[in-house]
């Protein structure tokens, strides 16, 4: 698979960031079927501004992708906050799914406050 575009740029562009994914919200049960919102914060923790890719996915207890969403990001100042919220529509047999939120960016050398997880019932 290609790289993404953040990792192909030269070390001479090398920053020196720390992103974080500070906030993963799921519904803890939700009906089978039923729309509900996943709403997630990421914050550039400095000390420069930050480009990258949020992606957030949930996986059923058979292993199937059954919630996906992905934004990149450019230019994050240091403090900055990006607010996520988009809507999901649960699976329509009872499940439990388990959300992967991670947030990557060039420069990031810091990856232990870049992936959060969370838990949904379908019930």
């Amino acid at each position: 698979a290609p790289l993404p575009w953040y990792a192909t740029m030269p070390p001479e562009l090398a920053s020196n960031v720390d992103v974080a994914f500070s906030r993963l919200a799921v519904p803890k049960k939700v009906a089978p079927g039923a729309t509900t919102k996943v709403t997630a914060q990421v914050t550039n923790v400095g000390p420069e501004p930050a480009s990258g890719v949020v992606t957030i996915n949930g996986v059923d207890s058979a292993g199937n992708l059954v919630g996906q969403y992905s934004q990149n990001f450019t230019a994050l100042d240091p403090d900055g906050v990006l607010r996520i919220t988009y809507a999901w529509t649960a699976p329509t047999a009872p499940t439990t799914v388990t959300w992967t939120g991670t947030v990557t960016a060039f420069g990031d050398n810091n990856s232990g406050n870049n992936v959060l997880t969370a838990v949904t019932l379908v019930k």
